[in-house]
């Protein structure tokens, strides 16, 4: 809101996958980080070399963004 009132030039954010709530912004990518799973050893995708992101859907998480909920 502090950008769309004038209040601020810039924002740094993310997100993962287009949002609506972005439409009315110009969007320009900075960086592109790797986004990396931890699991605990025995767990079903330890030994995996990759997994995607919806295979991990129906598992629980533990997420560092107050905006990210965990099942």
């Amino acid at each position: 809101e502090m950008l769309r009132e004038g209040e601020c030039d810039i924002a740094l954010a993310f997100r993962y996958e287009a949002s609506p709530e972005w439409d009315d912004l110009v969007v320009r990518p900075l960086l592109t980080d790797r986004l990396v799973g931890l699991v605990p050893e025995g767990h079903p995708f330890a030994d995996a070399d990759e997994v995607g992101i919806g295979t991990l859907a129906e598992e629980p998480w533990i997420a560092g963004s107050p905006r990210s909920t965990v099942p």
